[in-house]
Order: structure tokens, then C-alpha cells, then sequence
């Protein structure tokens, strides 16, 4: 490359002669990498005191399996317990008392049909009836 062109001149000449070595420039650049510490304070690293520690935790003693096996709860047995559970509350109690005593659900379909039953008895009696006139 000539020496006036101008990449050339935008590059210092070299000579050959450097006053830093390449390792002594190697060793003053810093490599350190993202996250980690500076090359400096791992030379002199600050001793760190310990925090406080946890309270050790142990574990409650084991059931014996070899003298009791654990009892399988059925669906039915959980939903019973569940629903006892869930009725011991006073006010609850005394509604579903009151609803008992009133006629459940089926009790209700049972009346309503009887009903229905009825009203199709007398439309028929009244249409033979208005047969039989004329």
C-alpha cells in the first residue's frame, strides 16, 4: 500500500519497535465477562461475614405402617364427612329442617304432575260433554 494513499494515512506507521511487549499489553486489558468480577477484586477480595442461618427443621416421627395400614376413605364416605361438615352451622341446620318439613324436590314434581293430571281430566270431561249435546 502507498504511503500517501488514505487508508494508509489513517493507520500509524509502524516501526517495529514498541515500548509495551504484547503479553504486557495482553495482561493490562481487562477481560472480565459480563456478571462476573473485575480481574481487581479478585486479587483483593473483602472477606465476607455469614448471615444469619436458618433454624435447622425436622421432621415429625413416621405413623407405623407395619402395625396400622391407613383405612381407604370411598367417594361416599369423603362426601358424607364433607357434607357434615358442612351442616354443623346452626342457621344452615334449622333451613334444611324447614325445607324437609315443606316437601323436597321430588315431592314437588310428584304434586305438579297430579296436578297436570287433573286439568287434562276435566278439559276431557268438559269436551264429551259438549259431545254429548249436540
Amino acid at each position: 500500500m502507498p504511503e500517501d494513499s488514505p487508508d494508509a494515512e489513517k493507520w500509524p506507521l509502524y516501526h517495529g519497535q514498541d515500548t509495551e511487549t504484547e503479553c504486557e499489553r495482553f495482561n493490562s486489558v481487562s477481560l472480565s465477562l459480563p456478571g462476573q468480577p473485575d480481574s481487581s477484586s479478585l486479587l483483593n477480595p473483602l472477606p465476607k461475614k455469614p448471615g444469619p442461618r436458618k433454624p435447622k427443621k425436622t421432621l415429625g416421627p413416621l405413623p407405623s405402617t407395619s402395625n396400622q395400614k391407613a383405612k381407604k376413605i370411598t367417594t361416599l364416605d369423603k362426601s358424607l364427612m364433607d357434607w357434615k361438615a358442612h351442616t354443623d352451622d346452626s342457621a344452615l341446620r334449622d333451613e334444611l329442617d324447614a325445607n324437609r318439613r315443606a316437601g323436597g324436590y321430588l315431592e314437588k314434581v310428584e304434586f305438579l304432575k297430579r296436578v297436570d293430571k287433573r286439568k287434562e281430566e276435566n278439559l276431557d270431561h268438559i269436551r264429551n260433554k259438549k259431545r254429548r249435546k249436540l
